[in-house]
């Protein structure tokens, strides 16, 4: 159910549905541990170690949940990606179910049916490709994005592998072919290249005394297939490096962020030690992102769409638990590989789940997270630890394991419940201490209120709702200083973004702050990419905003303040000289008014012919190019 769910059509994000299927997964464990006799045999026992290791690590997490800018998403997760503190919970739940029944045979069973899954899944992917037109119009092989197919296919590799899986050798490199090609077909560079490095160590442990042949083989083809992929996307390779950049200073960073009731952090100062929460790191890396990665099609293709992490797991670690809960992880992590590869080693049935792991691990370093990769890894660690651990008390595992089981699902409904609650109180008065007047716009108070105090340190909800408010009737003017109140909030906490000086300006254009209204208008214009191959949704809004500040300085002349408004006429001029102008007679128009202003009389000439070549019936653009023409003669 978690791979195969459809998500075409649906309001809610398939990627939360699935999220959620986890959840259930995870409680359906739980009873099972609860519920199930202990074998005759002895269960295996975790090591001190580890369980000190995962005790630390899900200990940062919970604290980091509990201190988070934005506490209910942090435990529940946003609707995009549902990855909160729940979904670790229930993923460690998974882990230590599957350690509780990876005994006596049941290994090979979990990992033949996870490699019958990943198989059915290549064939599914490889046949959606010759079907789609374009790929966008993919099924995505029902996981919600190629990608996310991608991480399950990689980490799943060396299963298909393995002699354990599969005891003859043709359907071994049978099914490893399917699913190389399934995995090609997905186009997921981060899976291609972690799945190529977790095959290089498998074969490596295998290869005996041709161990460095077939790593330096492997390491030939692995800087081949960078050196690919790095002049195949290198605008994806540059996005990537400034939000790295970005989420390392949001890491270091001590600049204290704001609520949208203009309240600060209270652990602004801890932030680099405790993070910002699980879900609740988007603050802070559009705090810090560049204006390059906040405009064009990165900031229009919605709201939603902006950075909310980092896209490699060993920064979103840092960011959302800080240096406590990295410190943890990598802890943890030395606790496993410690006891995982020296039986990796001795080619015991540990290989395969350890290099999966390794696989699930380097893909996320800089990949998405998907949570049917995440399901497969926690069967693997739950395998591994069974594999690795010691002979325990039989009498006294279930005891201990019933009595986890049902502290980790009370915990699990306590936070939820108890942060559910104070949520929605707090969301009560805040919806009951609003004002506002306009009846189209207490239509969206509740939806408006609630997003706002879910994310309070966020500029997104201030965004939408100053968005759809403006796309309405004019508001009331007390409606406008609320209004300009929420634009202040977003050009704070999002200073890089366009759209939310341009909306800053709007704002003060309907206030009559003229001089405001232009310097918001021209910082708006200055953050928007000039690259001459801009999309057609930019070339607008940059022609939205030289009309307005055409606007702007013809209120500032009829003040009498001329020098104030040449400002305002460069950078809408400015603006419109420096892209490809499209086929648009309002682009020329508006240019040739604005060139006409600035004294470049046969600019402005050219600009209005070429309005009339696209339009012949603009008698207004006729008349002043006669105009211009008649006082072009008088001058010679």
């Amino acid at each position: 159910m978690v791979c195969l769910w459809p998500t075409p059509g649906l309001t809610i994000s398939g990627e939360l549905l699935r999220h959620w299927f986890i959840w259930v997964a995870a409680g359906l464990a739980a009873l099972l541990l609860l519920f199930t006799s202990p074998r005759a045999s002895p269960s295996p026992a975790l090591d001190k170690a580890v369980v000190i290791a995962i005790v630390l690590f899900v200990a940062s997490m919970l604290f980091s949940a509990l201190t988070a800018l934005h506490p209910m998403q942090a435990v529940i997760g946003s609707n995009e990606r549902g990855l909160g503190a729940l979904s670790e919970l229930a993923w460690w739940v998974l882990a230590l179910a599957a350690f509780r029944l990876a005994q006596d045979g049941n290994t090979i069973r979990i990992w033949r049916s996870i490699a019958a899954v990943a198989l059915t899944l290549s064939l599914w992917a490889i046949a959606d490709d010759f079907a789609a037109v374009d790929t966008e119009f993919r099924s995505s092989a029902a996981l919600g994005n190629p990608l996310f197919l991608a991480s399950l296919l990689a980490t799943t590799l060396p299963l298909q592998l393995s002699a354990a899986v599969w005891p003859q050798r043709w359907l071994r490199w049978t099914a490893l072919a399917l699913q190389v090609l399934g995995l090609l077909s997905t186009g997921g560079r981060a899976a291609v290249l972690a799945g190529l490095v977790g095959l290089l160590v498998f074969a490596a442990s295998r290869a005996g005394r041709q161990r460095l042949k077939v790593l330096g083989i492997g390491a030939f083809c692995l800087v081949l297939l960078t050196s690919a992929a790095w002049h195949w996307r290198p605008a994806s390779v540059a996005i990537r490096s400034e939000l790295y950049a970005a989420s390392a200073q949001a890491a270091i960073g001590r600049e204290t962020l704001r609520s949208i009731d203009g309240q600060s952090d209270p652990w602004a100062k801890w932030r680099p030690l405790v993070g910002y929460g699980p879900e609740s790191i988007e603050p802070a890396l559009t705090r810090y992102r560049s204006a390059n990665l906040n405009s064009n099609w990165h900031e229009q293709a919605g709201w939603d769409r902006w950075a909310d992490r980092a896209h490699s797991r060993l920064l979103d670690r840092l960011l959302e638990t800080g240096l406590l809960g990295l410190s943890a992880g990598l802890w943890l992590t030395y606790q496993l590989a410690r006891r995982l590869l020296p039986l990796s080693a001795q080619r015991l049935p540990a290989a395969p789940a350890a290099v999966g792991l390794l696989i699930w691990i380097a893909d996320g370093m800089v990949g998405v997270p998907s949570a049917a990769a995440d399901l497969v890894a926690a069967l693997l660690l739950g395998c591994a630890l069974a594999l690795v651990g010691r002979p325990g008390k039989a009498p006294r595992t279930r005891s201990l394991t019933a009595m986890a089981a049902a502290l980790l699902i009370g915990l699990i409904c306590a936070i939820t419940l108890g942060l559910a609650t104070l949520g929605l109180a707090r969301a009560h008065r805040h919806i009951a201490a609003e004002s506002l007047q306009a009846s189209t716009y207490r239509a969206q108070a509740s939806s408006v209120a609630l997003a706002m105090q879910r994310q309070p340190y966020s500029a997104l909800p201030a965004i939408q709702a100053v968005s759809q408010r403006l796309d309405g009737a004019r508001p009331a003017n007390d409606e406008l200083e609320q209004l300009r109140s929420w634009t202040a909030h977003a050009i704070n906490a999002a200073p890089s973004v366009p759209r939310a000086w341009l909306l800053h300006g709007q704002v003060n254009q309907l206030l009559n702050n003229t001089d405001q209204a232009k310097l918001a208008w021209m910082r708006g214009l200055s953050l928007i990419n000039r690259e001459p191959d801009s999309q057609p949704g930019d070339q607008a809004r940059v022609l939205q905003i030289a009309v307005a500040l055409s606007q702007i300085g013809q209120e500032l002349e009829a003040q009498g303040r001329p020098s104030d408004a040449r400002p305002a006429y460069a950078a809408a001029r400015d603006a419109l000289e420096s892209r490809s102008a499209p086929n648009s007679a309002a682009w020329w128009a508006t240019l040739a008014w604005l060139r006409a202003r600035g004294g470049d009389v046969q600019g402005a000439i050219a600009a209005y012919r070429r309005v009339l070549t696209i339009n012949p019936e603009d008698e207004a653009s006729a008349r002043n190019l006669r105009r211009l023409q008649s006082a072009l003669e008088e001058t010679h």
